[in-house]
């Protein structure tokens, strides 16, 4: 029993660290299903909340850079052909 306690106190600075990963690699993970979930409300199989139909507008893409690493974004543009309401999509629907 001695040797678990030491064990644990020995390595509870790592055990720690590897729990924080785990939570910020999880948080990262929702943060990516809550964005496509809500596209996907939005979408709503190609009707505005007003009833008018999203019709394609343009693409962007974006580059951010840092420390040297690139990181290519690109987004779809829609507009509601009814309200004139526009949203940016991360995939071509």
């Amino acid at each position: 029993m001695k040797d678990r306690i030491k064990w644990v106190k020995d390595n509870i600075f790592d055990m720690i660290v590897h729990v924080t990963i785990l939570a910020i690699i999880l948080i990262a993970l929702g943060c990516i299903i809550a964005g496509a979930i809500e596209d996907n409300k939005i979408w709503n199989d190609g009707r505005c909340s007003c009833g008018g139909k999203w019709q394609y507008i343009e693409s962007d893409t974006m580059v951010r850079g840092s420390n040297g690493n690139v990181t290519t974004y690109k987004s779809y543009v829609y507009r509601c052909d009814r309200c004139g309401a526009l949203h940016e999509f991360s995939t071509l629907r």
